[in-house]
């Protein structure tokens, strides 16, 4: 089943994207075989586009952080930035929206087919939303298992991931306090940001705090 609080989903991308991430070698032409074999790589290339696409997947969240902080630290238009990485989570559920407006069926009452739209781009937008506030603290769970994995693959060797079935059991704290124990990056790394424009960026400010704000308030 899909997981029932946050907590639980970061955990099984965090694992998901370790496993991602283990199995990278099997982008290249030969791949491990044995011990010390090397064989051509059986996978056929529509099996390899998607290995590698959901390298990119994990990697989008530090990239769109990255692309924040550059817009808001370097750029002399942070307004156009912000709205730019933003429009990645805001313009899908409004162009679903105005997809849905032309499509009314005929048993249902115009009234009703506008309350449904607005319910359903409500809940999009809410989503969106969500999803921007938790941007940092995505950003550094993905680097962190990345770096993680690499550390075992390349390094240590141990501590590797097995397939088989992986049961998340939900935490015995709950609570705001419980939550910014856990994502207490995200707050941190907004402030760091607010502080460092304040005294860098002045001007950017403005543009950044939408972002920054929800970014601190991204446990409650």
């Amino acid at each position: 089943e899909y997981p029932a609080r946050y907590d639980l989903d970061t955990s099984r991308q965090e694992r998901w994207i370790r496993g991602d991430w283990q199995i990278a070698r099997w982008l290249l032409p030969r791949v491990p075989g044995g011990a010390t074999k090397r064989l051509r790589n059986p996978l056929s290339a529509l099996s390899r586009w998607k290995v590698f696409d959901n390298l990119r997947r994990s990697l989008a969240p530090a990239a769109l952080l990255l692309l924040l902080m550059q817009g808001w630290f370097l750029a002399f238009q942070a307004w156009s930035w912000t709205l730019a990485v933003l429009g990645v989570f805001l313009v899908p559920p409004i162009l679903v929206a105005g997809v849905a407006l032309f499509q009314r069926r005929d048993e249902m009452s115009l009234g009703r087919h506008l309350g449904a739209v607005f319910g359903t781009t409500r809940q999009g937008l809410l989503q969106a939303g969500f999803r921007i506030a938790c941007l940092p603290y995505e950003a550094i769970v993905s680097l962190r298992a990345i770096l993680r994995t690499a550390a075992r693959v390349l390094i240590t060797r141990r501590r590797l991931l097995e397939w088989g079935a992986y049961d998340l059991q939900p935490s015995a704290a709950t609570g705001l306090r419980a939550e910014f124990q856990t994502m207490w990056p995200a707050p941190v790394l907004a402030g760091i940001a607010a502080a460092g424009l304040a005294v860098l960026r002045p001007d950017a400010l403005p543009a950044a705090a939408p972002v920054l704000l929800t970014g601190l308030a991204a446990p409650a």
